[in-house]
């Protein structure tokens, strides 16, 4: 199956990717934000805040690896292993 990426953001070494939630299955938490290395190999996707929700998107100021979510939080992640450090709800 092929995935519509929705954004990119290149962050220290890794390509990060978040992809169309609608095609990825709702049997369990939607991960949709996935990191990249340089040759290409998945180095890891991202944790999911919660069941139903999913990224839609990177803010900041690049300093921090920070995305938001369908449910308006802002997530920081920890760019290492992608596990949420900070969840903040924005609306």
């Amino acid at each position: 199956m092929e995935f519509k990426v929705l954004e990119t953001l290149q962050f220290e070494d890794k390509l990060l990717v978040i992809y169309d939630w609608i095609r990825l299955s709702f049997a369990g938490p939607i991960r949709n934000l996935y990191a990249y290395d340089a040759e290409g190999g998945r180095v890891w996707i991202a944790e999911s805040r919660r069941l139903g929700d999913f990224y839609t998107g990177f803010v900041g100021d690049g300093r921090l690896l920070k995305a938001t979510t369908w449910d308006c939080f802002c997530c920081t992640l920890d760019p290492e292993t992608g596990k949420i450090v900070e969840s903040i709800f924005t609306k």
